[in-house]
């Protein structure tokens, strides 16, 4: 397999132009919905807008902040006689699980886990750490869920990925089939900021997605992307397994207010109409 060596050579920036031409990929899969909840009346929201993936976490702690316990075993129950809905939730930033935390064995109830890459600066220091991280979950009895990587498109080792090129998206995912992780979430760190695609054209997100799928690994998209943006994507096909979102399904698009039911299936019956759609080829 190719070295994950970052210097200049595999670095050199190239800037993507986004093509006036819409991007196609017909035999690529409708992407699913993942919604993050804070508690258990979100978790109801969500389920009765038509949640595909469940996702934990809160908040107020930051842009992967991991909820209480209590929390993820009482969302977890709601969900355990739902077998249409998998669960996920995040933990946080890599460098807050020092060696004298405790590990909740409620984790093991889950199907995914991810954790953002925090104060990492290079991709090969990002990833030694989340193997690190991930091993010691194993070690402790976290088994059963699935590890999904996360890199934030607007700070590294993230915005790497804006000038790399594509075999080195392929070497990314690569490296996450050899270590056994179930895919990527890129998302934003700064919610201010903009959305995803304020720091990633439309054509890089369909390359990396795609490099991924090639590699046979997961991909998800995040970063306050709007009902309408998600709408834009998939017309350019760009087509993650799973657009993971909060602020748009919350009341006044606000992450930090509180999610309804009726924005989670506008948004859910918009997915399920596009996927009866070809392409739109006329922009």
């Amino acid at each position: 397999m190719p070295g994950f060596s970052i210097n200049d050579h595999f670095f050199t920036e190239i800037r993507f132009e986004l093509s006036t031409r819409e991007i196609t990929d017909k035999d690529s899969p409708m992407p699913k919905l993942l919604i993050s909840v804070k508690n258990e009346t979100e978790a109801v929201e969500a389920i009765q807008g038509g949640v595909d993936i469940l996702d934990i976490k809160d908040p107020l702690n930051g842009p992967l902040g991991m909820a209480e316990a209590e929390t993820i075993e009482n969302i977890s129950d709601i969900c355990e006689q739902r077998q249409d809905i998998q669960t996920s939730a995040a933990l946080g930033e890599l460098e807050q699980w020092c060696n004298s935390r405790s590990i909740p064995a409620c984790l093991n109830r889950l199907d995914y886990l991810k954790v953002g890459p925090g104060n990492s600066i290079h991709l090969e220091q990002w990833f030694e750490e989340l193997v690190q991280m991930r091993t010691r979950f194993q070690n402790a009895g976290i088994c059963r869920p699935c590890w999904i990587a996360v890199l934030y498109a607007d700070q590294k080792p993230g915005t790497i990925l804006q000038q790399s090129r594509q075999s080195q998206y392929e070497t990314l995912s690569g490296r996450l089939e050899e270590h056994h992780f179930a895919g990527l979430l890129i998302d934003t760190a700064q919610k201010r900021n903009g959305s995803l695609r304020t720091h990633f054209s439309d054509k890089l997100l369909h390359e990396i997605v795609g490099a991924l799928h090639s590699g046979g690994q997961l991909c998800s998209l995040a970063g306050r992307l709007t009902i309408q943006e998600i709408e834009t994507l998939i017309q350019r096909s760009v087509l993650p397994d799973y657009y993971a979102v909060r602020s748009a399904v919350c009341a006044g698009g606000d992450r930090q207010s509180s999610i309804e039911s009726r924005k989670v299936k506008e948004l859910k019956t918009l997915m399920n109409r596009m996927s009866q759609k070809e392409p739109d080829l006329s922009s």
